[in-house]
Order: C-alpha cells, then structure tokens, then sequence
C-alpha cells in the first residue's frame, strides 16, 4: 500500500472513532438536560455502557432517547446541542467515505 492509502485510512478510523464518541457525547448531554427537568422518580439513571442489560431494555432506551430528543426540542429551542450532535452523525459517515473518494481519486498518489 502507498503512502496515501495508509494515511487516508487513519484519517478515516480517526475521523469515524472521533465523530461516533462525539455523536454519543451530544445524545448524552440532550439526556442529561432534559433528564434535570424530570422529578427525581421520572428520571432516567442509565449509562450508555452498561454491558448487563436485555434487548428489551435497549429497544426501551432507543425509543426512549427519540422521546429525550423530542423534549429536548420543546424545552430548549435554542440550544445548539442537536445541531452539534447531527453534525457528528453526519461526519462520522462522510469523513471516511471522502477518504474513500480521495483514494480513488488520487489513485493511491498525492
């Protein structure tokens, strides 16, 4: 492999790993806000890592994050955190499949 190839592949794994923590990063933080504005017994206590739990539950907790988001929309309109928390989403794809193109491009060469 050409000198392009092994540094395009590590701004690609980089860029996913980074913009994928950076995208898991935001969703916790539209939890952690709207989860403050709960009474203490409707608040929600679960981190993203938690390795003991069923599939129901994390079907639970997917569908519980779109009901966060959603309240999150309602309660702080002019927060930025969902525009950031998108943005990583997107880069996390866009960043490798560019390197891709840039790859295919450049035909291995700068």
């Amino acid at each position: 492999m050409s000198l392009c190839h092994d540094f395009l592949q590590g701004v690609a794994l980089f860029g996913a790993l980074g913009f994928g923590f950076f995208w898991l990063h935001w969703l916790q933080a539209i939890r952690a806000d709207v989860n403050k504005t709960l009474a203490p017994n409707k608040q929600d206590a679960w981190g993203w890592f938690d390795l003991n739990v069923s599939n129901k539950e994390r079907i639970r907790r997917g569908l519980r994050m779109h009901w966060f988001w959603d309240q999150h929309v309602k309660l702080f309109p002019a927060s930025r955190k969902r525009i950031y928390c998108s943005l990583s989403l997107l880069l996390f794809f866009l960043v490798p499949i560019s390197c891709l193109i840039a790859c295919l491009l450049t035909n291995g060469h700068f």
